[in-house]
């Protein structure tokens, strides 16, 4: 049995080191390989990479790790770390201060460790189970907004990439939120937005789609559960664990029901 106490500690302090590197070489960014025409791979992706994977194996020698460049690292553990080293590569290549490090502990049901890390704001969330989420070492809750009209709403919208049904779906729903919603704002960070969902700072996010990867959430999805958040999938189900299918609605619980209401009329 893993102590998630000293789980969470080890997540903070590679998420850290992972951030320092990430800070220390904004001016020193080579691309490695490309992944479509601007999707990128860069040298300090792989060395904070390299540093995350280091602390894990010294901390968890045993435990299997999915990293989204190295790939998986099978150690035939019930416990697996997935491991984003740089979420926001994009926005770090080209200089946005919107960018970090995210790491979970799971099993193959339950993620019961997250952890997320903007080093350029320092702010550094985590959670482990049954223990609370945590910005900075201070405990976080969501918000108690209970009005969709009144609340601050925050989706990831798709792409070229998307197939033009779902395409055209996940636009009608954004435009349903949009009118429905105080605000709405974009953003492919999804990990960080959970973030903010855990702290009050945002009151809901949707997912409404298979657009991202379950490394680009995991850590996120249970710093928002522990801060209390509703996590279902958008027809209102348990949302599955590594199963992104039927997309993700998080909210603060208060402005769940209207938003799958809206979503699926």
């Amino acid at each position: 049995m893993v102590d998630l106490v000293a789980a969470q500690r080890v997540a903070e302090e590679a998420a850290v080191a992972a951030g320092e590197i990430l800070l220390k070489n904004r001016h020193k960014i080579r691309v490695k390989r490309f992944k479509d025409q601007q999707d990128i791979v860069t040298n300090v992706d792989l060395k904070a990479e390299k540093k995350v994977l280091q602390i894990l194996s010294k901390n968890f020698p045993g435990h299997s790790v999915f990293s989204e460049e190295a790939g998986l690292i099978d150690h035939n553990s019930p416990y697996r770390w997935v491991v984003d080293p740089l979420d926001g590569t994009k926005e770090y290549f080209r200089g946005v201060p919107w960018f970090g490090t995210c790491l979970s502990l799971e099993t193959k049901k339950e993620i019961l460790v997250g952890c997320v890390y903007n080093p350029t704001t320092d702010e550094l969330y985590s959670a482990a189970k049954g223990q609370g989420s945590l910005e900075n070492g201070k405990r976080i809750m969501v918000s108690r907004q209970a009005e969709l009209k009144d609340a601050f709403v925050y989706t990831h919208p798709p792409t070229y990439k998307t197939p033009k049904p779902e395409f055209s779906l996940i636009m009608k729903r954004i435009s349903r939120l949009i009118q429905h919603s105080y605000r709405l704002r974009t953003s492919a960070n999804d990990a960080f937005v959970l973030s903010w969902l855990a702290k009050g700072g945002v009151d809901a996010y949707c997912l409404l789609g298979p657009l991202t990867s379950w490394h680009d959430v995991s850590a996120g999805i249970i710093i928002a559960q522990e801060a209390g958040a509703r996590i279902t999938d958008i027809k209102g189900k348990s949302l599955r664990h590594d199963d992104l299918s039927h997309g993700i609605v998080a909210t603060n619980g208060k402005v769940h029901e209207e938003i799958i209401q809206l979503l699926n009329r």
